[in-house]
């Protein structure tokens, strides 16, 4: 119960135990009972209990047990998102960290205590080890070493995709 992340009492000890850097790094997990992909709209098990869109949280025809379980996977998620913040462009441009009010914004939520870890993941459209000289899809944009920026004989789209990614990567590092 001391990791109740329902209980205010817990929520606020967290972040003071990470304010003062007694603990530098807090694993959260919300339990999966009604995010589940699992939960289906075959009729082979339960149903879904949101989406990814509108009713990310939660469908409004909801009630008993389903919409109880919801309210309180929901509340959970809104606790831990005091503690933790993710920068997610799927989340809204609000997220795009090719912005520098977005990357300005990051650095003060941090440096305020606020939110106390952010997470950031870099797509790997030009980074992925998948791209290979092989043949059998497309190319690799840089390399370990002299490219790692990128090539210098890439142009267009190609050009620009290792263009943002390098952005990305460069913001991502003024903030850690």
């Amino acid at each position: 119960t001391d990791n109740d992340l329902l209980k205010e009492v817990n929520v606020q000890r967290a972040l003071r135990e990470l304010r003062s850097g007694d603990v530098c790094f807090l694993w959260l997990a919300i339990p999966c009972s009604s995010w589940s992909r699992a939960r289906r709209k075959d009729g082979r098990g339960p149903g879904p209990l949101r989406d990814d869109g509108v009713s990310l949280w939660g469908f409004d025809h909801l009630e008993g047990k389903d919409l109880a379980k919801v309210q309180e996977a929901n509340r959970l998620v809104k606790n831990s998102c005091r503690i933790i913040r993710e920068a997610d462009i799927d989340y809204g441009t609000d997220n795009d960290l090719l912005k520098e009010v977005n990357v300005q914004r990051a650095l003060r939520e941090l440096r305020s205590g606020d939110v106390c870890f952010l997470w950031l993941a870099i797509p790997c459209s030009s980074w992925s080890r998948a791209r290979r000289k092989d043949g059998r899809g497309p190319g690799p944009l840089r390399d370990d070493g002299v490219s790692l920026w990128g090539f210098d004989h890439l142009e267009g789209k190609d050009l620009a995709k290792v263009q943002e990614a390098n952005r990305l990567v460069k913001n991502s590092c003024r903030i850690i």
